[in-house]
């Protein structure tokens, strides 16, 4: 599998599962939320909080970074 394309995958799986907790969690709290407005602020939380994808070019070429919010590391795909 392609570096960029491993990258992205990781950073999906950490979106679709923070989304999923997020939105149950908001449940829990908000009862009567229409679920409209609910996968919106969910959406929103989820995409702020979630790892992003950077493309790095080096002198032997490029390079992915996954940053996250939780994580003071910078981790690289090589």
């Amino acid at each position: 599998m392609k570096k960029k394309t491993t990258s992205i995958l990781y950073s999906m799986l950490i979106f679709f599962v923070m989304f999923i907790i997020f939105h149950y969690i908001i449940t829990m709290i908000f009862k009567d939320l229409s679920p409209g407005l609910l996968g919106a602020i969910v959406a929103v939380i989820t995409r702020i909080l979630a790892p992003n994808v950077n493309e790095i070019e080096i002198q032997s070429g490029k390079k992915y970074q996954i940053k996250w919010i939780f994580s003071k590391q910078v981790i690289t795909i090589d």
